[in-house]
């Protein structure tokens, strides 16, 4: 019994590294390509690992692809800022836990990028009363509304937060 219990845990053990290896060598083929000047290839190969990590639940390598796929877009299409916070709002809406924190606080610091790159025409805008709506008919006053609002709820759920391990970070 000892022996099987041990064989049990050896072939789990090399299973898992066998899995880091696989997400190493994806990676790695990203790279690859983007070193060779390929953009639009990587692009459409870190889409595949999105797409790979969103199936297995893995959040780092998600966390990880959307990095890779905002760079990427940013290369393709200059300023595409309407995709990238799209894209961060949808993922936001449906994480959980301390992963749905650390989207809200990089869509908060995405915001903040914009408005930064834009703040001498987002001052000049007529203030209005809306929170809500399209970001480029934003004030200044909506832009630090929504990204403090945005940082507040990333770190308001203080018990998950403390549940979370920083090791599911290590792959970023």
């Amino acid at each position: 019994i000892i022996i099987q219990t041990l064989l049990v845990l050896l072939f789990l053990s090399l299973s898992l590294q066998s899995k880091a290896n696989d997400w190493a060598l994806l990676w790695a083929n990203v790279t690859l390509i983007e070193q060779k000047g390929l953009t639009q290839q990587a692009f459409d190969e870190v889409n595949k690992i999105y797409t790979l990590a969103k199936k297995e639940k893995n959040q780092a390598h998600v966390a990880k692809a959307l990095f890779y796929i905002f760079k990427y877009q940013n290369i393709l299409k200059e300023d595409d800022w309407d995709q990238i916070f799209s894209r961060l709002e949808a993922e936001v809406g449906e994480a959980q836990g301390g992963f749905k924190s650390f989207l809200q606080s990089i869509l908060a610091q995405s915001y903040w990028g914009y408005y930064q790159q834009n703040s001498y025409t987002i001052a000049s805008r007529t203030p209005l009363n809306t929170s809500g709506g399209d970001y480029k008919t934003w004030d200044t006053k909506a832009f630090i509304s929504k990204i403090t609002n945005l940082f507040l709820d990333s770190v308001s759920n203080k018990e998950e937060l403390k549940k979370t391990s920083l090791t599911t970070c290590d792959d970023i």
